[in-house]
């Protein structure tokens, strides 16, 4: 009677050793899986605490009212998105595109941005004249 006694005591021990390993395994596994979310939250730049919309907002306040713009590509890729590739962000980029009557409010315009505290650095990547000889430039804006 003793033995049986400590042998459904036995098996109790070990169901709920069980289920505490089970559990313990669980929370390691979450655990993993938050940081990882994190470290991809952290070099998207959404953690930084002058977010995104700071910079659009400067941006676009900025912007004279002879040019106008064609994309605003906040931390864009790389390189192209292929199937089961990992995605690399340029983080705390933002590229821009547009075109205007000439290249003199563009001029201006880089001017304006350059004084900006919070850029780095600013590149034209491309600038050219299309047959409706209307400006088309491309912009890189580095955010510190």
């Amino acid at each position: 009677m003793l033995l049986n006694y400590y042998n459904d005591k036995y098996v109790s021990y070990e169901s709920q050793l069980y289920n505490l390993n089970d559990t313990y395994n669980q929370v390691k596994k979450l655990e993993s899986e938050k940081e990882n979310k994190t470290k991809i939250l952290q070099e998207s730049g959404i953690l930084n605490q002058n977010f995104l919309s700071f910079y659009m907002y400067r941006i676009v306040n900025s912007i004279p009212n002879n040019v106008g713009l064609n994309s605003l590509k906040v931390n864009p890729t790389q390189k192209k998105i292929k199937n089961f590739e990992k995605i690399i962000f340029e983080t705390n980029t933002i590229i821009i595109s547009g075109n205007s009557s000439s290249s003199m409010p563009i001029n201006s315009w880089v001017k304006e941005l350059k004084k900006e505290k919070w850029i780095s650095k600013i590149e034209i990547l491309d600038f050219s004249k299309s047959r409706n000889k209307k400006s088309e430039f491309t912009l890189k804006i580095v955010v510190k």
